[in-house]
């Protein structure tokens, strides 16, 4: 197993404790803590605490939230289409103008809403990003 810690030239050196590849690397006698892989890299538990604490993995979280809240909606969106959809063919089976006219309104109200919906997630983001 390798642990990691900060050298003293500022980079995160590995040793493990197999005294021929311990050897490889200088410990500057810092506690020895085991890295953690995010994103693909290894970071000491200080270093991965500070990029946690940055704006820009805020950013990317505020990001992820927005395009999660943005397919839920979608989907939900879709979900409504088809309804409208299958009830609009029974009515135009049956040959319903009344009901036809009326599922056109709730399709109107649907869109509107969904695109309000939309912007609203857009601008909340955006303005948490800021």
């Amino acid at each position: 197993m390798f642990y990691c810690e900060r050298l003293s030239d500022g980079t995160i050196g590995r040793y493990t404790n197999n005294a021929k590849l311990a050897k490889k690397y200088e410990w500057t006698g810092q506690t020895k803590t085991e890295p953690i892989m995010y994103d693909g890299k290894l970071y000491l538990q200080s270093d991965y605490n500070a990029l946690i604490q940055s704006a820009e993995y805020k950013a990317q979280q505020a990001e992820h939230q927005k395009q999660q809240q943005l397919a839920k909606l979608e989907s939900d969106y879709q979900t409504a289409v088809a309804e409208l959809q299958k009830s609009l063919n029974i009515a135009q089976l049956r040959n319903d103008i009344a009901l036809i006219a009326d599922i056109r309104n709730d399709f109107a109200e649907l869109q509107a809403s969904y695109q309000t919906e939309k912007e609203e997630i857009e601008n909340v983001a955006s303005t948490e990003t800021v």
